[in-house]
């Protein structure tokens, strides 16, 4: 019996360990789909949405005329898909 309950709790922790390599590249790809998504929509926005990103960019940009545009680059890329999103309704 105690040969068996060792062996139970060896084939525990191995699915456990399985599980926690599941839920990593489980997060992993949920990532690189939102990434993916981003880049989509970023790459297709229309005229009035890069308006409406700019002038909300604009809003709180206490920097140079000169670096602004590199500076709403890095503050576009610093979005989340969820944050553009908002931004844009």
């Amino acid at each position: 019996m105690e040969k068996e309950l060792i062996e139970l709790n060896s084939e525990l922790e191995k699915l456990n360990v399985a599980l926690g390599n599941l839920e990593k590249s489980t997060n992993t790809l949920l990532e690189n789909i939102e990434d993916t998504m981003k880049s989509i929509l970023v790459d297709n926005l229309t005229k009035e949405q890069e308006d409406k990103l700019r002038e909300e960019h604009s809003k709180n940009y206490t920097g140079t005329d000169d670096d602004m545009p590199e500076a709403y680059e890095n503050w576009l890329e610093s979005l989340t898909l969820s944050e553009i999103n908002y931004i844009l309704k």
